[in-house]
């Protein structure tokens, strides 16, 4: 066990790769929070959805709303509040998307323009690192999200959270974690992401539209949806088997998922040819990152410094 989680193998003895290290390894057990969750979709749903960053200011605007009114929980991660982080996605739904190639598959940038009070236009690069095959660092740079394939069409999603500074896996700290990302008991239970619960036939699905709550979205509710993992899963479920792929129109915005569709490709080819899949023993720790882009400069230039 390491960082809170059981960690296994299960192929062949001379095809186990180096063990992994995360940030949250070195840190004691009250500075972390493992939470799992369970949808029914196929894992690639699930990590295309964690690696598009675009989708998240207009998804997740009830949530977002919010956070930037001071309602709800606003949890914080080694001091940084949450708002400085999330906040910053509704104010530009049209980042440009590049992408970064890593020994442990890609890291890419979402870059925003915001215009200040001054009248000036502030760059801003949010990094997303993805490792393959399941593990996607996004900032606020205190969270690790792990899906784990089930079966064709269902995925556990493991979420790690850590602070460095403070126990955050009792009391309040805890509580508005949960609350703020839904996978609290609400989320588990009424909304269906809790193993003991999903499965009942009262819980969100096709046939009761995922319990959206249509008065709530006359009254201003973008989905009538619960936070942020009950409206992800409802969004995942609700686009079908992964036989649809080829008949998916990507645009621009999906470079991120273009680009790990192509590796997923790449990394069975190479399997089938007896060579190591990309991430099998990445020598490169992925990492997020959030920093300001002077204009006419590159993201890559400053992200080792952004994300040390």
């Amino acid at each position: 066990m390491a960082g809170g989680v059981v960690w296994g193998h299960l192929g062949p003895q001379d095809k186990e790769p180096p063990f992994q290290r995360y940030p949250f390894f070195d840190l004691p057990g009250e500075n972390v929070v493992v939470e799992l969750v369970v949808c029914s979709a196929n894992y690639t749903r699930l990590v295309e959805g964690l690696i598009d960053t675009t989708h998240t200011g207009s998804l997740h605007q009830d949530a977002l709303r919010q956070l930037a009114a001071g309602e709800g929980p606003a949890p914080s991660f080694g001091g940084t509040p949450r708002v400085a982080s999330a906040g910053v996605l509704a104010q530009d739904l049209a980042p440009d998307i590049e992408v970064q190639e890593t020994d442990f598959g890609f890291r890419y940038a979402a870059v925003s323009r915001h215009r200040q009070v001054d009248g000036s236009v502030r760059r801003r690069a949010r990094v997303t690192s993805f490792k393959h095959p399941t593990s996607i660092l996004t900032q606020s740079g205190h969270l690790a999200q792990m899906v784990l394939p089930v079966d064709d069409d269902r995925s556990y999603l493991f979420m790690t959270f850590w602070d460095p500074t403070r126990n955050i896996r009792d009391g309040e700290a805890r509580q508005e974690i949960l609350t703020y990302y839904g996978i609290d008991d609400i989320a588990k239970n009424v909304y269906g992401a809790g193993r003991e619960f999903h499965d009942l036939p009262d819980r969100p699905n096709k046939s009761n539209n995922w319990l959206q709550d249509r008065a709530a979205m006359k009254n201003g509710s973008f989905t009538g949806l619960y936070r942020f993992i009950p409206e992800d899963f409802a969004v995942s479920a609700s686009m079908g088997g992964v036989e649809r792929f080829p008949v998916e129109h990507l645009v621009p915005a999906d470079l991120a998922i273009a680009r790990f569709r192509r590796q997923m490709i790449d990394n069975v080819q190479r399997v089938q040819k007896g060579e190591d899949p990309r991430g099998f023993d990445p020598k490169e720790q992925p990492r997020p990152a959030q920093y300001d882009v002077p204009e006419g400069e590159d993201w890559r230039d400053h992200y080792t410094r952004a994300a040390d």
